[in-house]
C-alpha cells in the first residue's frame, strides 16, 4: 500500500473523507457501468479483466463439490455449464473442445 493510499484509507475509516474508487481497473466507463448495475442486481466485480489464475472458490448447495478449493479461473464457466446440463459451443471456435478438468495437470498446478 502506498502512503497516499494509506492516507485515503485512514481518512475514509475516520470519516474525514468520502469513499473513493482506488482500483485502477475500475477507472473507465464500462467498469463504472458495472458498479452502477451492481447496485441494482447485486452482482459485484473486483476487476474488468479476465485471467486464468488460480482462484480460491467455495460454494454451497447442489454441485458444491465442483467449486471448492483452488481452481483455475478459466474452469469455472465449464463447470457451471455442466452443473446446469447446458451444452454450449462457441459458434466462432472450430478447434477441439477442451476438457474442464484435464486428466494430466501441469507442474504448476497447486492442487496436484
Amino acid at each position: 500500500m502506498s502512503p497516499a493510499e494509506a492516507t485515503i484509507l485512514i481518512s475514509t475509516i475516520t470519516g474525514k473523507a468520502p469513499l473513493m474508487e482506488l482500483a485502477g481497473q475500475q477507472q473507465n466507463y464500462y467498469a463504472q457501468l458495472g458498479q452502477i448495475l451492481g447496485n441494482w442486481n447485486g452482482v459485484g466485480w473486483t476487476g474488468v479483466t479476465h485471467t486464468a489464475d488460480w482462484t480460491l472458490r467455495m460454494a454451497c448447495g447442489p454441485g458444491q463439490e465442483q467449486f471448492s478449493g483452488l481452481m483455475r479461473n478459466d474452469e469455472f464457466f465449464g463447470r457451471v455449464l455442466d452443473l446446469f446440463q447446458v451444452d454450449f459451443r462457441n459458434p466462432e471456435y472450430h478447434g477441439p473442445i477442451p476438457d474442464a478438468m484435464p486428466a494430466v495437470r501441469g507442474a504448476a498446478d497447486p492442487t496436484a
